[in-house]
């Protein structure tokens, strides 16, 4: 089952996230706190984090999740109401996987995560066959 954290503190958006998650695939912990989120994710290490992004006061939090070693990995997708293009721009060089707008949480949340989840898929399966043919190649000689 695959961890998601979800930090978010508007009540409407976990009641959406709630109900597009299928929970026999996705295990979520929520955080209505952003400091708690944070000491969370670093506590736990989810495989996704999704994280309500309210604007600039929010990338502290954003950057101690991005900066530290035990969860600099994670995928991080924001969702927002902010449609401020610089935002979403600033966010992704920050280094967060993704931006949802809030309106398409409902339409896009769970494609998102699952594209998310096999691209990572296929990145194991070949450096997994890379490890594989180095090996055989070490063999032979």
């Amino acid at each position: 089952m695959i961890k998601i954290l979800i930090i978010e503190d508007k009540q409407d958006n976990l009641k959406i996230i709630e109900d597009v998650l299928d929970h026999s695939q996705y295990s979520t912990h929520f955080s209505h706190d952003k400091k708690d989120g944070v000491e969370i994710a670093i506590r736990y290490a989810p495989e996704l984090i999704l994280f309500h992004y309210r604007g600039n006061n929010d990338m502290d939090y954003l950057s101690q999740i991005l900066n530290n070693d035990a969860t600099a990995y994670i995928p991080i997708l924001v969702i927002s109401a902010i449609p401020s293009f610089e935002d979403q721009r600033m966010l992704m060089e920050l280094g967060v996987e993704d931006y949802l707008p809030e309106q398409f949480i409902r339409s896009s949340l769970l494609n998102t995560i699952f594209n998310r989840f096999e691209k990572r898929r296929k990145m194991k399966q070949f450096l997994s066959d890379q490890i594989n043919n180095f090996r055989s190649e070490e063999r032979r000689v």
